[in-house]
């Protein structure tokens, strides 16, 4: 992949019960990014650890949490 290139995770996770351990050990250490606690950086030990399998889907990608990414979309969707 080239270093320019980017990845998404959206969708449903299948995960192992070793996640929730993950999660407890951010929150019991009080790790947070952005003043939250966060699933990604637990998602990515749990790779390191055990390992994922992905799909990669050929197609765009919104950003459907920012608003003005949600409007971008939705005209994206009303020209098709």
């Amino acid at each position: 992949m080239d270093d320019d290139t980017y990845l998404t995770v959206f969708g449903q996770y299948v995960l192992s019960p070793r996640i929730f351990e993950l999660l407890h050990e951010s929150i019991e250490h009080n790790i947070r990014e952005s003043g939250e606690f966060q699933l990604t950086p637990c998602l990515d030990k749990l790779r390191q650890e055990e390992g994922f399998t992905g799909y990669v889907v050929n197609g765009r990608c919104y950003d459907l949490g920012v608003p003005d990414a949600y409007l971008k979309t939705l005209k994206n969707f009303g020209k098709k």
